[in-house]
This record gives C-alpha cells, sequence and structure tokens, in this order.
C-alpha cells in the first residue's frame, strides 16, 4: 500500500487543475450570459471568444498546456482592463488549439534567445524523424508569425541556421498573456529534446 499516498497526491493535483478550470468556464459564462457595458456587433464578436474559450477549455486533452491557456483567458477575455479586439483574441484562440504544447515551448524558447537566458544550436539536416519535425514547428510558427525571419528559404538549409531566426512581437505578446515564462527549461527540454540548447543562467 506504500504507492497509494502518491496515487492520492496526483489525484489532488488533478482535481484541483480540474475545479480551476470550472472556475474560469463559469466566470466565461457569466459573461456570456450577463454582458456589461458591449453592445451590437461587439458583443457578438465577444461572445464568439467566449464560446471557442469555453471549447477548447472543455475539450483540452494535454493537460500542461491547459494551465497557460486559462492565463491567457483570465488575462484578455476575464480582464476588463485588457486592450485586445474580440477579432484578435479569438484569432489567438484558434492558434492556441492547433498548437502543440511542444511548438508553445518553443516559442518560450526564442524568447529566452532573445533575453540571453539559453542558447539554441543550429538544426541539422537529417533523415531522422525527430529531427524534421522541429523544422516543421519552426515552419509552422514562422507562418503563424509568432517567429520571424527576414531569411528566404531558411528552411531549406543545411544545417538550418537558427539564429536566422527570433521572436516576433506577435510571439513576445502571447507569451506573455499565458504566463510561458513560468515552464521550467527543464519541462521545455522534456517537451522538446536533449541537446537542443544550453543555459545561460540560473533562471528557470
Amino acid at each position: 500500500m506504500n504507492f497509494l499516498p502518491v496515487e492520492i497526491e496526483e489525484a489532488k493535483a488533478l482535481f484541483s487543475i480540474a475545479q480551476s478550470t470550472v472556475n474560469v468556464i463559469t466566470r466565461l459564462y457569466h459573461q456570456f450570459n450577463q454582458p456589461d457595458d458591449d453592445e451590437g456587433d461587439e458583443y457578438e464578436d465577444r461572445k464568439d471568444c467566449i464560446k471557442e474559450a469555453i471549447s477548447i477549455l472543455t475539450q483540452e486533452t494535454q493537460a500542461k498546456k491547459s494551465p497557460h491557456l486559462k492565463k491567457f483567458v483570465e488575462n484578455t477575455l476575464l480582464d476588463p482592463e485588457h486592450e485586445l479586439e474580440p477579432s484578435t483574441i479569438f484569432s489567438f484562440l484558434k492558434d492556441i488549439d492547433q498548437m502543440t504544447w511542444r511548438q508553445i515551448c518553443l516559442i518560450e524558447v526564442f524568447r529566452r534567445v532573445e533575453d540571453d537566458v539559453i542558447e539554441i544550436d543550429d538544426i541539422e539536416d537529417s533523415e531522422d524523424i525527430n529531427t524534421y519535425s522541429r523544422v516543421i514547428d519552426l515552419e509552422r510558427l514562422t507562418r503563424f508569425g509568432y517567429l520571424y525571419t527576414e531569411k528566404k528559404d531558411l528552411f531549406d538549409y543545411d544545417p538550418l541556421e537558427v539564429d536566422e531566426i527570433e521572436i516576433s512581437g506577435t510571439g513576445t505578446q502571447i507569451a506573455e498573456l499565458m504566463d510561458l515564462e513560468s515552464i521550467s527549461i527543464e519541462e521545455i527540454t522534456r517537451a522538446y529534446g536533449h541537446g537542443i540548447w544550453e543555459r545561460h543562467d540560473n533562471r528557470n
């Protein structure tokens, strides 16, 4: 029976996550049914955002992604002081829904590279499917506009020169809205693989 306390603690953690998700959904539902000063088309657009947020929160299967999605909702839809238009929030939600946990971690990697916290190595061309999938992640995030490069046909180069890629203003903004800074470097490494980057200091 020595394993039982560990299982109970894990169950408590899962329950806590589920409970906080329900709390966020409840607040969204309240906003949906009892608007404050929103009127007309703007309120209709906001309702679309709320429905999309609830849909993602109730269908999300990646537990590690969920807290950062909730943080995004709290910093936008549930924050009366936020400045994002409903259409922008909706666009972000659609992107977050499509992103894998690994891609979310990769946005934070490039934010930390910009802050000189870690250094990312070039990616060698390889037949290995894991290497190829990392390049696909970079391509997708560049296409989404969260990473940026001026170099044409960058992803055809061998090796892939990651110092030619940087986080965009949009990437920095979504990282802040999702509180990606709270992800530990160890968690990022587990999500994306070992030997890709090295730490420059003791942050995170």
